[in-house]
């Protein structure tokens, strides 16, 4: 066994991964992703903030589906609105 497969042994939070930590959503993510496009009426919603579900906590989903829909759209306006932030400083940076 090489040097780099003993140090991965050695490490039993390296072990304890699951499929979501290889981009795998599980089957608790995919229920609560459904319960929210349910609760917006299966309506589009930004790409941000759906790719934002995609890696939020799983105890932050399961508010976001227990939510009513006004409230989560007030989320997917602030995640909007930060997404938005981040490309408007990356564009200055670019500026020079």
């Amino acid at each position: 066994m090489g040097a780099a497969q003993q140090l991965v042994h050695a490490d039993p939070a390296l072990e304890a991964t699951t499929d979501e930590d290889r981009n795998v959503p599980s089957a608790d993510r995919i229920f609560l992703l459904h319960q929210i496009s349910a609760r917006l009426g299966h309506r589009d919603v930004s790409r941000g903030f759906w790719a934002l579900c995609q890696f939020a906590d799983l105890e932050r989903l399961e508010v976001f589906a227990q939510s009513q829909p006004f409230q989560i759209e007030g989320w997917m306006d602030s995640c909007d609105n930060a997404i938005n932030q981040c490309k408007l400083r990356i564009c200055k940076s670019c500026e020079g």
